[in-house]
């Protein structure tokens, strides 16, 4: 098998040139200015170029990977407030058992809606995990997506769930006046370019996989979801 150097899936982009990842609005403080270096922003077209030449094992795989990164904060999110968090662990263990096997797509549409009804409302929760679980239950329904129709778009909105987790908590704790400064600071932190990184790095991995997916890459995929970190994590 060979092996290509792997193209960044992100953009690089200098500060102070800015791409919002979202059109959140961002708090009014006062705090202290960047110096001007090189970060990763999130670049969905170059995501989807680059996952659509890969078959829907791999696809798959890529985001298996993706939901257990965002699993750890629902599952946190769980223990403090009591949300049920079943149909979203059962949902991404059907999804690793379809690595091995082929099943029917008739009622992953179903699954993936009801993931969505499910899903943590910002309304009714304060916890400060609460954006994040919606996060995590909406890539779960992503994956949900994917098993029933294959469409890459779904793999690349739940990428951008996964740097959403990184930048609301992040943003979270900025106290800037100027929301361009603001974003540069959240753009640059390590927790929002560690997850960019892992989603590179895990597409090379991906890629490096045989065509099919066999007990071998089976165990090595379910052994770099254990020892990968959460979002999250410190």
């Amino acid at each position: 098998m060979s092996f290509q150097q792997p193209r960044l899936l992100t953009t690089i982009i200098s500060i102070p040139a800015i791409i919002s990842p979202t059109q959140r609005r961002i708090g009014t403080c006062r705090g202290r200015k960047r110096e001007p270096s090189i970060v990763l922003d999130f670049d969905g077209n170059d995501l989807k170029q680059r996952l659509s030449s890969l078959p829907a094992p791999k696809l798959l795989a890529f985001m298996l990977l993706l939901c257990e990164r965002m699993t750890p904060q629902v599952r946190e999110f769980a223990e403090y407030t009591g949300f049920d968090i079943g149909v979203y662990r059962e949902c991404v263990e059907l999804g690793w058992s379809s690595l091995l096997r082929t099943r029917d797509r008739r009622g992953y549409e179903d699954l993936a809606k009801i993931c969505i009804d499910k899903a943590p409302d910002t309304e009714d929760f304060q916890h400060d995990l609460t954006s994040s679980a919606l996060d995590a239950a909406l890539s779960v329904a992503d994956l949900m997506s994917f098993l029933f129709d294959g469409k890459v778009d779904h793999i690349v909105e739940a990428a951008s769930w996964a740097r959403d987790t990184a930048f609301m908590s992040v943003e979270s704790t900025i106290s800037i006046d100027d929301p361009a400064l603001a974003l540069q600071e959240i753009n640059g932190h390590p927790l929002v370019q560690r997850e960019l990184k892992q989603q590179e790095q895990d597409v090379s991995f991906i890629e490096s996989l045989p065509e099919e997916i066999g007990e071998e890459a089976f165990s090595a995929l379910r052994a770099r979801a254990e020892g990968t970190p959460a979002i999250l994590a410190k």
